[in-house]
């Protein structure tokens, strides 16, 4: 199973190695009902964020995301929409299916720092 939407990054992918919790609603709106479902997160960008899942989720699927981003104690909220989902190949990733792309849709401005904070300071490690 590999749905693709056209992929057009403009920012690289950092990895995150952390986790999210999350939430899923259908693309009209409806709870998908996936709630404060624990997902693990590969990879970040300034705008997207690459999740390893255990349950197929459908391209357009709007996504409620708390991210643990290092020894913050607080989580960083966002909401955005799946984009890309592809089933996982071989056994290297036991406990997770999917690999799903997130598109970032909205975030505060409290958080949005915090988040764009953390990407750069990835970004200078590298």
């Amino acid at each position: 199973m590999s749905h693709n939407s056209e992929e057009k990054r403009k920012y690289i992918r950092l990895n995150a190695g952390t986790e999210a919790r999350l939430k899923v609603k259908n693309s009209q709106g409806k709870s998908a009902g996936f709630e404060n479902d624990l997902a693990f997160v590969r990879n970040i960008s300034l705008e997207g964020v690459g999740l390893a899942y255990d349950k197929p989720l459908n391209i357009d699927d709007k996504v409620e995301l708390e991210l643990y981003l290092q020894d913050d104690l607080q989580p960083t909220h966002i909401i955005g929409q799946v984009r890309r989902i592809k089933e996982f190949d071989n056994e290297q990733h036991q406990e997770f299916k999917y690999e799903i792309g997130i598109k970032i849709l909205s975030i505060s401005k409290e958080d949005e720092y915090k988040f764009t904070s953390y990407v750069w300071k990835k970004i200078k490690e590298l």
